[in-house]
């Protein structure tokens, strides 16, 4: 039986029985790596979705795509699942929850450092890294990343970052929590771009 983790974005409440080992274990709105997105939207939902994909995105590849959906129960922000091309039953290989913080990048890093330090206490067998950079896509170097790396044993991995966009860039400072199955990250670090 699945350990289940609900983060609920908006008040970031984590729910869990025992300790996590594997990305499986996390739910976002209910949602986990290797579910079918059927089970919580309709397939014209799914398929009328924004999607991102090698037609309309950077990916070179068009193995993977990731969809758009809107808010969902009480969470507020978008949440983008990542699919296999093709997948009639669209089982889910990414998931990630966004919260925009409308040029208010401070209460974003402050709500980061509550969920690291929540997922820290909960987590098992997990190698923790930490980068801050620019961000690739704004080529003036002013918008920058802060993320933090949980990856697990299975090269599975949850991620909690903070974006803040340089006013140039027009988009929302926001937080994102992810969670990727190794076949995704594979597919993203290797793949996507080339």
């Amino acid at each position: 039986m699945k350990k289940f983790l609900a983060i609920i974005i908006l008040n970031l409440c984590f729910i869990i029985p025992s300790q996590a080992d594997d990305v499986r274990d996390f739910q976002i709105e209910g949602i986990s790596i290797g579910d079918s997105a059927l089970d919580f939207y309709s397939a014209q939902q799914i398929n009328q979705a924004y999607q991102y994909n090698c037609e309309n995105s950077a990916y070179k590849n068009c193995e993977m795509f990731q969809v758009q959906m809107g808010p969902k129960g009480i969470y507020s922000g978008n949440i983008l699942l990542a699919f296999k091309k093709n997948d009639p039953k669209f089982i889910i290989y990414g998931i990630a929850g966004i919260i925009s913080y409308k040029n208010n990048v401070k209460d974003c890093y402050s709500k980061q450092n509550i969920i690291i330090s929540d997922i820290e206490k909960i987590l098992s067998n997990f190698t923790k890294r930490e980068i801050e950079k620019p961000h690739s896509g704004d080529k003036t170097g002013k918008s920058r990343n802060k993320s933090t790396m949980f990856d697990f044993t299975n090269n599975s991995q949850i991620i909690i970052s903070c974006y803040d966009w340089s006013t140039e860039m027009k988009y929302y400072d926001n937080l994102r929590i992810e969670t990727k199955s190794s076949e995704f990250k594979n597919w993203l670090n290797n793949k996507a771009y080339k």
